[in-house]
């Protein structure tokens, strides 16, 4: 019994890591980077960097939360429901934690390939920090996206998440005007007031 359990949580975890693997690393930064090398795309930025810059913004969570949406919807079918998912799973708690983990710490692993092995053990520490407090929204992400498949307005609940990945990114511009240990200050904020929200919604399937 424990190793199907296992064997669940690892098949949740690498389909997190795939969800954000396939959603950034092979569609949006590669699509990003052709457009900044087009010089069509260019002058249009430089015309309009608020607008530009406003579409970059909501692209992140508009492609990760849609193939956060995608994997539940395609790929997980719940025990006892009518879900049309290949892998079956049990729908509880513990399962969009893990998905969402999996999906976070694949970032991780992105990021610090970027960032190499020349910082010193302060910046490391920063990364760590900052890693650690956008995991912790990754994980709250997927709770959302979940549910909403338990209560039956998936469709709703997905568009909060874009809406919230897109508020949480959009923090970033504050930085310059607050510092960088207020910006993590306002990441942590809105973590904790997240994880509250999401404590005080009952993770019970509704009956559709």
């Amino acid at each position: 019994m424990k190793m199907k359990s296992d064997f669940q949580c690892f098949k949740l975890f690498v389909l997190g890591c795939l969800s954000f693997f396939i959603s950034q690393i092979v569609l949006r930064l590669p699509l990003l980077n052709y457009l900044n090398s087009n010089f069509s795309f260019t002058k249009f930025a430089l015309a309009f960097p608020l607008f530009v810059n406003g579409l970059i913004l909501v692209s992140a969570g508009l492609f990760e939360e849609s193939f956060r949406f995608f994997f539940r919807k395609f790929f997980l079918r719940a025990n006892n429901y009518k879900d049309q998912g290949l892998l079956s799973f049990t729908d509880k708690i513990k399962a969009p934690i893990v998905f969402g983990l999996g999906h976070g710490l694949c970032e991780v692993v992105y990021v610090l390939y970027l960032a190499g092995f020349g910082f010193g053990l302060e910046n490391y520490l920063l990364i760590f920090v900052e890693r650690f407090l956008a995991v912790v929204f990754h994980i709250c992400q997927s709770i959302l996206i979940f549910k909403g498949f338990r209560l039956g307005k998936e469709y709703l609940y997905l568009f909060i998440g874009i809406f919230l990945h897109t508020a949480f990114n959009g923090l970033i511009y504050l930085g310059s005007a607050l510092g960088l240990m207020g910006l993590y200050g306002l990441f942590l904020i809105f973590d904790l007031v997240y994880v509250l929200l999401l404590k005080n919604l009952t993770y019970e399937r509704k009956v559709i």
